[in-house]
């Protein structure tokens, strides 16, 4: 509601209550000209005012316990969005569920914002079943929502329902919005399809896919990381390595595709380059023992003895 709207409704129902309390208090009431109680009684017109203003209250009450609920479950929400997945941010998560779900059952009108934080909450609590019923919703509500329908195709996906995922995942495909945000969603779509061929073991499908992605939105680094991937599966390795080196041009902060790059460098026996890679996969990724053992065989093959026993030394005590 526009701010100065807000105040003049705010000033309606603050004359209504105090009119409404001197109905309670007074012998004598008017409105302007009305008159509501004469001698302590109320008058026909005062009886329907007292009805009106009855409901009215009920009404702003119901409206103020929606938007408590509403304003907390989606304040909650967005301190999530900037939150990792630890224990709290579970309890936060929770509590964002209750709110935004109270919020949304009781709203007299659907709240699209409220329903999106609640497929992102769901999806965060591994909730899958609520998600989707969410998900399904504003897709019903909104049918060209491209970014409800993705999502869907991801809870469908990680639910093993990987026909219904894929029927989603392509009518995004289809579209030709011309939304400014468009060519992304469906570059996402055509990248979520190639993670789900690729998991069927259709290579050659998948890397179609992943190149209508890059072709919808060239800046997509992680779909240039999966294709550098599947042209590896497909030993096409030269131009896997072009590939992943041109992922992490975009986004150097791809410690998967550094790490994929490392294997693939030490396959071609392009050991310098491999080390270098592998290091600095090594700062960006959480500890891993096959990257440390992976780093150790190189540094072996490149005759730096010493160090590869480091290497496989660290390897063991991240498995320990």
């Amino acid at each position: 509601i526009p701010f100065l709207l807000s105040l003049a409704l705010g000033a309606i129902v603050a004359v209504l209550t105090v009119t409404t309390l001197r109905l309670r208090y007074q012998p004598n009431v008017l409105l302007s000209s009305i008159v509501l109680r004469r001698n302590s009684r109320l008058t026909r017109l005062g009886k329907v005012y007292a009805a009106f203003a009855a409901m009215l209250m009920l009404f702003v009450c119901h409206c103020a316990f929606v938007r408590y609920h509403e304003y907390f479950g989606l304040r909650q929400a967005l301190t999530l969005e900037k939150a990792g997945a630890t224990e709290a941010d579970s309890s936060l998560a929770e509590k964002a569920l209750t709110h935004l779900h109270t919020a949304d059952h009781w709203g007299l009108l659907a709240n699209e914002r409220v329903q999106r934080s609640l497929v992102d909450v769901s999806l965060r609590l591994k909730r899958l079943d609520t998600a989707e019923a969410y998900a399904r919703k504003l897709i019903r509500d909104h049918p060209d929502d491209g970014v409800s329908r993705l999502k869907l195709g991801q809870i469908l996906i990680d639910q093993g329902r990987h026909a219904q995922a894929a029927a989603e995942l392509r009518t995004i495909t289809t579209w030709n919005p011309q939304e400014p945000a468009a060519p992304h969603v469906v570059a996402l779509a055509h990248q979520s399809l190639g993670a789900l061929l690729v998991r069927q073991g259709q290579f050659e499908a998948a890397d179609r896919e992943l190149r209508d992605a890059i072709r919808h939105d060239p800046a997509l680094a992680s779909a240039e990381a999966e294709l550098g991937s599947v042209l590896a599966e497909q030993g096409k390795l030269d131009e896997a390595i072009e590939c992943l080196r041109r992922a992490l041009r975009i986004d150097p902060q791809l410690g998967h595709a550094q790490y994929n790059l490392g294997t693939l460098l030490a396959q071609t026996g392009q050991l310098q380059e491999a080390i270098t890679t592998y290091e600095a996969a090594i700062k960006k990724m959480p500890p891993d023992s096959d990257l440390h053992n992976n780093l150790g065989m190189v540094l072996f093959q490149s005759g730096d003895t010493d160090r590869a026993l480091q290497e496989f030394e660290r390897a063991i005590g991240i498995e320990s």
